[in-house]
Protein backbone atom coordinates (compact mmCIF):
# COMPACT_ATOMS: atom_id res chain seq x y z
CA UNK A 1 0.00 0.00 0.00
CA UNK A 2 2.77 2.03 0.92
CA UNK A 3 4.35 1.68 -2.03
CA UNK A 4 1.46 2.42 -4.38
CA UNK A 5 0.72 5.37 -2.51
CA UNK A 6 4.60 6.43 -3.24
CA UNK A 7 4.22 5.67 -6.96
CA UNK A 8 1.12 8.13 -7.03
CA UNK A 9 2.95 10.89 -5.59
CA UNK A 10 5.83 10.21 -8.08
CA UNK A 11 3.21 9.97 -10.79
CA UNK A 12 1.67 13.37 -9.62
CA UNK A 13 5.09 15.28 -9.37
CA UNK A 14 6.34 14.33 -13.02
CA UNK A 15 2.63 15.59 -14.08
CA UNK A 16 3.61 18.87 -12.48
CA UNK A 17 1.58 18.82 -9.59
CA UNK A 18 3.17 21.52 -6.61
CA UNK A 19 4.32 19.81 -3.69
CA UNK A 20 1.72 22.28 -1.72
CA UNK A 21 -1.28 21.01 -3.67
CA UNK A 22 -4.37 19.60 -2.21
CA UNK A 23 -3.69 16.74 -4.08
CA UNK A 24 0.06 15.85 -2.64
CA UNK A 25 -0.59 17.04 0.43
CA UNK A 26 -3.80 14.37 0.67
CA UNK A 27 -1.86 11.24 -0.55
CA UNK A 28 1.03 12.23 2.00
CA UNK A 29 -2.00 12.26 4.54
CA UNK A 30 -2.92 8.90 3.49
CA UNK A 31 0.49 7.25 5.07
CA UNK A 32 -1.40 7.76 8.40
CA UNK A 33 -4.26 6.15 7.63
CA UNK A 34 -2.15 3.29 6.16
CA UNK A 35 -0.97 3.11 9.30
CA UNK A 36 -4.87 3.06 11.05
CA UNK A 37 -5.70 -0.04 8.59
CA UNK A 38 -2.57 -2.25 9.37
CA UNK A 39 -3.23 -1.88 12.97
CA UNK A 40 -7.13 -2.70 12.55
CA UNK A 41 -6.23 -5.71 10.22
CA UNK A 42 -3.74 -6.29 12.61
CA UNK A 43 -6.56 -6.84 15.47
CA UNK A 44 -8.82 -8.24 13.13
CA UNK A 45 -6.17 -11.07 12.41
CA UNK A 46 -5.48 -11.64 16.37
CA UNK A 47 -9.50 -12.04 17.41
CA UNK A 48 -9.58 -14.16 14.17
CA UNK A 49 -7.25 -16.73 15.65
CA UNK A 50 -8.89 -16.39 19.33
CA UNK A 51 -11.62 -17.53 17.70
CA UNK A 52 -10.36 -20.59 16.01
CA UNK A 53 -8.50 -21.53 18.66
CA UNK A 54 -11.32 -21.24 21.23
CA UNK A 55 -13.33 -23.24 19.03
CA UNK A 56 -11.08 -26.00 18.00
CA UNK A 57 -10.60 -26.31 21.85
CA UNK A 58 -14.13 -26.28 23.24
CA UNK A 59 -15.13 -28.85 20.30
CA UNK A 60 -11.76 -31.00 19.67
CA UNK A 61 -13.16 -33.62 21.87
CA UNK A 62 -16.62 -34.16 20.19
CA UNK A 63 -14.80 -33.73 16.89
CA UNK A 64 -12.16 -36.70 17.71
CA UNK A 65 -14.89 -38.63 18.93
CA UNK A 66 -17.44 -38.27 15.90
CA UNK A 67 -14.00 -39.14 13.56
CA UNK A 68 -13.49 -41.98 15.72
CA UNK A 69 -17.19 -43.26 15.11
CA UNK A 70 -16.22 -42.83 11.60
CA UNK A 71 -13.78 -44.75 11.47
CA UNK A 72 -15.51 -47.60 13.22
CA UNK A 73 -18.36 -47.49 10.78
CA UNK A 74 -16.20 -47.64 7.89
CA UNK A 75 -14.43 -50.57 8.56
Amino acid sequence: MEKALLEVLEMAICQNFKESSKFVRDHLSYEELRTKLEELYSLYYEISQKEKCEIFKDNAKEIIQGLLNMSLTDD
